[in-house]
């Protein structure tokens, strides 16, 4: 996972760096998912406000903040590769598979062969 988040950083960055004119305001990014000691995931509201340092430095500010919504929440590969299970939290693990899987084999399942609709809702949303 730590790669997507990579991937997610260098294309803010790009856009700042290719814009050179910051509005300075605060802006919201989507949903991230966060991963505790224990594995589990855990939703995350981020907030980034760019600003140039002097002439030449960019600098940035971060308000993170987890989510405590209630929602159950889970990353998966793209509908490509089957949906495959990256991480999901211990409430929607419990409710959905605890009883049928072990949690260390959660990374064969793929949702597209259980529910061949699932993706068809993705494609279509």
């Amino acid at each position: 996972m730590c790669e997507e988040v990579a991937t997610i950083h260098d294309t803010i960055m790009e856009e700042c760096i290719n814009r050179k004119v910051f509005d300075y305001t605060i802006s919201p990014f989507r949903l991230m998912i966060g991963k505790d000691n224990s594995g589990w995931a855990y939703p995350l509201s981020i907030k980034i406000q760019m600003c140039m340092i002097g002439n030449q430095d960019l600098g940035a500010c971060a308000v993170i903040k987890e989510i405590t919504d209630g929602s159950m929440y889970m990353q998966t590969s793209p509908v490509s590769d089957g949906m495959r299970i990256f991480i999901l939290d211990k409430i929607l693990f419990e409710t959905l598979f605890s009883s049928v899987q072990v949690r260390n084999d959660l990374k064969r399942i793929r949702l597209s062969r259980i529910s061949p609709l699932i993706p068809n809702l993705i494609e279509n949303c």
